[in-house]
């Protein structure tokens, strides 16, 4: 989706917003906390395992979304947000279907999946489908991020909440769209599908060829620091650090009115979260999950901080 805009319009200068139809889909890995507060007390070799865990994790979720025609939208620790576009409020039945065959082939891989400590991972799915606004917000130091708002992120975030571990549960807006195609049990009075079969792939149209021209220097804008400023070569796998940090998160509400005032205020807040985390020689990113879009600030990474310049006072003076 970025990539498409940046190859088409070149790069930013102010912030954009485009209407969308699209159907989304919500992972999260049940019991990932827990996971990384066991493995994390054995120490560096523990960390080594998550990451690595998580890598291969994320590699097996990109490969399945993207061979469906989707796109990640965003990584919030074990949670991943990917999307399906539809070039209209007509085509939101094919989208929803190619999410709900992702969602479904996504689960039926699970053997394939990492087992840090010797466990599988065992994920909980939602799928929704809507009308999205995809906004850019920020622009400090010409720093920008990608913001979906609508209501199919509560939709999807609700969903994902009442899947069953290793399951996927449609929310009654991607349902509605996959009824007759797909098999799916109610779960109880949630409102929720819990999906046991796939649209048939005779459903699916031919996925057109994606080969976008898009410079290191158009997506730098919406790289964060920290990972701009890390020397990652050919056949590098992933990198990995071992560093104490001090994190602050904000949670944005949803304090309703039409979606022109929506959309100005999570710029509003966006731009400002920049503003304040740069102030103090932190990084910042959003966020969004099952529960819902937050920002997080980060002070003790490079390129403004080294391994023996403390952080907990740059949190301190922000509050």
């Amino acid at each position: 989706m970025l990539a498409e805009r940046l190859a088409a319009g070149g790069p930013l200068s102010e912030a954009e917003s485009v209407r969308v139809h699209a159907a989304l889909m919500l992972s999260d890995i049940e019991g990932w906390t827990l996971r990384v507060d066991q493995l994390s007390g054995i120490g560096p070799e523990g960390l080594d395992e998550l990451g690595s865990a998580l890598n291969a994790y994320f590699i097996q979720l990109a490969k399945i979304v993207y061979s469906h025609g989707g796109d990640v939208l965003s990584g919030t620790g074990d949670a991943f947000l990917c999307c399906w576009l539809a070039r209209d409020a007509d085509g939101l039945a094919e989208a929803t279907a190619r999410a709900a065959q992702a969602a479904l082939a996504f689960q039926a891989s699970a053997n394939e999946q990492p087992d840090p400590g010797g466990r599988r991972l065992r994920t909980r799915i939602g799928i929704a489908a809507g009308e999205l606004h995809i906004t850019t917000a920020g622009g400090v130091n010409g720093r920008w991020e990608l913001l979906p708002l609508g209501t199919p992120l509560t939709d999807v975030a609700a969903a994902e909440k009442g899947a069953p571990p290793g399951g996927v549960a449609a929310a009654a807006s991607a349902w509605e769209q996959l009824a007759g195609h797909a098999e799916g049990v109610e779960l109880a009075q949630s409102g929720l599908v819990a999906l046991t079969a796939p649209p048939p792939q005779a459903h699916r149209v031919t996925l057109p060829e994606r080969d976008l021209d898009v410079s290191a220097e158009a997506l730098a804008p919406f790289v964060p620091a920290p990972v701009r400023g890390w020397p990652a070569g050919s056949g590098v796998e992933w990198l990995a650090e071992l560093r104490r940090v001090t994190v602050v998160m904000v949670s944005l509400i949803d304090t309703g009115g039409g979606w022109a005032r929506r959309i100005e205020l999570s710029r509003l807040a966006m731009r400002t979260f920049q503003e304040a985390i740069a102030r103090f020689e932190g990084a910042s990113k959003p966020g969004i999950d099952n529960k819902g879009l937050t920002l997080s600030g980060v002070f003790g990474l490079p390129p403004r901080a080294t391994r023996t310049i403390p952080s907990a006072p740059c949190a301190s003076r922000l509050r």
